[in-house]
């Protein structure tokens, strides 16, 4: 771990992030799975309907949410944020499992309500975390932290689907719901533990620009198709196909899109954000072209989803230090947490429902492949609008 004034906070930062990403993912991993699980007595496309139906609670619950954190970050620390955030979704959580277990009748309802809190608390979850550690972090120590964000939200996915996958190849397929929900009670107990950030008010202190409707538009459409990217190939495409074992597949796809988010960021080292942004979107105008073009040399969904899996990692690795620079503003929380909010949140819950309704009129390699080709030629032209590194930000830097 890099050397900084504040490596305790940096540390337990980090892991807290994973554990939240543990909990939050875990209404990908189960989508598929639940109608088999718990809705035994529906078809299993009646659930899946139901769950994609909730599933865009989001929308409505990350933006209160986020008014909430705005609301608090005038008055504390973003130390204190992450640890109402970490309470809250640990709680809802572990309530979640506890109604699933011992009252499973309610679960429909429980689903309902405890994810809407979930998303609600949640709502800092990856802002929060990036502008706290950039906010502290050196220029030497920021070019090492860059891999870890999107390195340790992804390793606490990729726990999540090999505790879920353990438990399954021991016959307790249905008892791991209740068990992987109620390891929130942990992430309770470790609120309590993020150490503080005594001089975080100085940081306030800097004279920034106030924001444009450019930049904001930017964190919006880049959030939005890294978003698109991780929901077509972890949800959107395994609900298509209504099988129960999907879990050995779903946790080897989790388990390279680790190492490859890692490698990438590790290449900020030596390449610009820019080149891997423009780079990954560019793979994702060619490759649907070429698909296209040429239909006999691919087959299958699995092709697709490792193309989304390597253009969303290269994408991804340096889109939160992107995003941090591209905030550097009057009301920065606000302007970094409403535009990635608004991106992820529109992008990663629309994509399911609307894959879902292509599959009806398309092969459904092709519904993803046209989705991906347009996004990526949209946020590919935005960006070559854009200035690599905006003067207000190098007067700040």
């Amino acid at each position: 771990m890099p050397n900084t004034k504040y490596p305790l906070f940096i540390r337990y930062a980090l892991f807290f992030n994973g554990f939240e990403h543990f909990l939050t993912s875990l209404k990908v991993i189960f989508t598929p799975l639940i109608p088999f699980l718990f809705f035994s007595e529906q078809k299993p496309i009646e659930g899946i309907f139901f769950l994609f139906q909730i599933y865009p609670l989001g929308l409505l619950a990350k933006p209160l949410g986020t008014l909430f954190f705005q609301h608090l970050e005038k008055k504390q620390e973003i130390s204190f944020l992450l640890k109402i955030s970490y309470l809250g979704t640990g709680s809802a959580s572990m309530a979640l499992g506890i109604v699933s277990f011992f009252f499973p009748e309610f679960l429909k309802a429980g689903l309902i309500f405890f994810r809407f809190f979930q998303s609600f608390f949640s709502a800092n979850e990856i802002t929060g975390i990036t502008k706290a550690i950039l906010d502290i972090a050196d220029t030497d120590t920021k070019k090492r932290i860059n891999s870890w964000i999107s390195t340790s939200s992804m390793l606490g996915i990729w726990f999540a689907f090999c505790f879920v996958l353990i438990l399954d190849q021991l016959g307790q397929l249905k008892i791991s719901f209740f068990v992987a929900h109620a390891l929130g009670l942990f992430l309770i107990l470790g609120s309590f533990h993020l150490p503080k950030l005594p001089e975080y008010r100085s940081f306030r202190k800097i004279e920034r620009p106030k924001p444009t409707l450019w930049a904001t538009s930017s964190i919006f459409l880049l959030s939005g198709f890294s978003a698109f990217c991780y929901s077509a190939s972890f949800l959107a495409i395994p609900s298509c196909f209504l099988e129960k074992n999907l879990l050995w597949h779903q946790a080897s796809l989790v388990t390279l899109d680790v190492i490859l988010v890692w490698i990438f960021g590790k290449t900020l080292y030596f390449w610009k954000k820019m080149d891997l942004l423009k780079g990954s979107l560019s793979l994702g105008v060619l490759f649907p072209l070429f698909w296209f073009a040429f239909p006999s040399l691919f087959s299958g969904t699995l092709t697709i989803q490792l193309f989304l899996i390597f253009i969303g990692t290269m994408f991804s690795a340096p889109l939160y230090p992107y995003l941090y620079e591209k905030s550097l503003v009057e009301n920065q929380y606000s302007v970094l947490s409403w535009g990635y909010l608004i991106g992820s949140q529109l992008f990663g819950s629309m994509t399911p429902l609307l894959i879902l309704k292509l599959q009806s009129s398309f092969q459904l390699e092709y519904g993803v492949l046209l989705i991906t080709f347009l996004l990526s030629m949209i946020t590919l032209l935005f960006l070559n609008f854009e200035r690599e590194e905006p003067n207000e930000i190098k007067k700040l830097s």
